[in-house]
């Protein structure tokens, strides 16, 4: 078994200190803390909505594309909570209406998902809403959901590694997080090597891509964009600098994709697989 390092344990000081920060003493429902770490150094922590406010938040809210969305809208219908939903101008509305369906309240954002992740948060320090977007700085206990990608992947190919795992890219969110699991796994002895991490965005909207071209460390805003890929088009890379430091690290690349190889590939994923992605 691995010994803990001193990194190790200033993460584990930092879930406490989160635990003690929200702790009130009287409704105590044995809270769960986690903390990250990203590449630049800085750490997040977050806590278990549940644990903090005894049968969970009374209203959550999420700026999304939609997919995200519609799962804390399943979740808050089961839980019997309100929930909130931005979705911006672009989204199909058959997503809202399947945001709707669960009992979520419908509010059209304007501008991108960027900004409806911006009123989220405002409405979390407003009304008091739990913001549930999944970019590490909102929910850093998202990271060990986004990780089991990797193990079911694993799983599947009887725990022979590939050499390149390709991940769309839109907020930046999932390719370390995919990375995390496999390099916990190689940890454990469970793979023998580490998959190279392959990040792939549409060529109208790919702010990681050029920062990848052009050696920075951090993604810039991409202004105008422009592309049917609806699902990964995030102007803002929320988390560029911990996705940009994953492909390099893994020995990866970043490469961006026009809109016609994308629909290419969707026929071609349909007709051999059977299978139609977004």
């Amino acid at each position: 078994m691995k010994s803990l390092e001193e990194r190790d344990r200033a993460l584990i000081e930092a879930a406490g200190a989160a635990i003690r920060r929200n702790y009130d003493g009287e409704n105590f429902h044995h809270t769960v803390g986690a903390a990250v770490r990203c590449g630049s150094g800085a750490v997040y922590t977050g806590v278990n909505v549940y644990s903090i406010h005894g049968a969970c938040a009374e209203q959550v809210a999420i700026g999304s594309a939609g997919n995200a969305a519609a799962a804390v809208a399943a979740y808050a219908a089961k839980a019997d909570m309100e929930c909130f939903i931005m979705l911006p101008p672009g989204a199909v509305k058959e997503r809202a209406w399947q945001n709707m369906a669960y009992g979520g309240h419908f509010i059209y954002g304007l501008g991108g998902v960027n900004d409806c992740v911006k009123m989220a948060e405002d409405g979390e320090a407003i009304f008091g809403w739990k913001n549930m977007c999944t970019t590490m700085m909102n929910n850093p206990l998202a990271c060990d959901g986004y990780k089991t990608i990797a193990y079911e992947a694993a799983r599947s190919m009887k725990f022979e590694a590939p050499d390149y795992v390709i991940c769309p890219v839109g907020g930046g969110i999932v390719v370390s997080k995919v990375y995390k699991g496999y390099e916990e796994m190689y940890e454990l002895g469970m793979i023998d090597h580490l998959p190279k991490m392959i990040a792939v965005q549409a060529a109208g909207c790919a702010p990681l891509v050029k920062a990848y071209d052009e050696g920075k460390k951090a993604t810039e805003k991409w202004e105008n964009g422009d592309t049917i890929a609806f699902a990964i088009f995030d102007p803002v890379t929320f988390e560029g600098v911990t996705a940009l430091d994953t492909v390099r690290r893994s020995g990866g690349r970043a490469v961006a994709i026009p809109d016609d190889k994308i629909l290419d590939a969707m026929h071609a994923c349909a007709k051999m697989e059977a299978v139609i992605p977004e």
